[in-house]
């Protein structure tokens, strides 16, 4: 029973960030002070998607909980989802797990054009670079 509960508590926080941020972005709410405008969200350009993921890690059971939203070049939530991912060894791959996650949620919607935006400057350096140990297993 405790179990179910921690995982629902992740879930319902995963769930805030994400509604703080859409009310953010909406105009709702603002703590645009707190950000540099470098890190606000921006839309695509039309005829593009943008995926943003996000991920939080629970060190003690060795898992993650992960988001994903999906909006158009108007700003506007197509799709959205939370996901639980047991046997995570790091934050890291928590981080890589949730980009799997967007990635895999654009290819099901069959989106051709897709700008997938997170914050894990880590795990984007990681794909990119030559030597994928760390992020093997998160790549398609």
């Amino acid at each position: 029973m405790h179990e179910r509960f921690c995982e629902f508590h992740w879930l319902i926080v995963l769930m805030m960030i994400f509604w703080f941020r859409r009310r953010e972005q909406t105009g709702e709410f603002t703590t645009h002070a707190l950000r540099p405008e470098s890190d606000r969200w921006r839309p695509p350009k039309q005829g593009f998607f943008k995926i943003n993921p996000d991920a939080a890690f629970n060190v003690k059971e060795n898992k993650s909980y992960s988001g994903i939203i999906v909006r158009n070049f108007k700003g506007d939530i197509l799709a959205s989802k939370t996901m639980v991912h047991d046997n995570i060894p790091s934050g890291f791959a928590a981080e890589a797990a949730a980009c799997l996650q967007a990635v895999t949620v654009g290819r099901d919607l069959g989106m051709k054009y897709v700008k997938i935006e997170g914050d894990s400057l880590m795990v984007i350096k990681k794909a990119q670079n030559r030597d994928k140990s760390a992020i093997g297993p998160y790549i398609l």
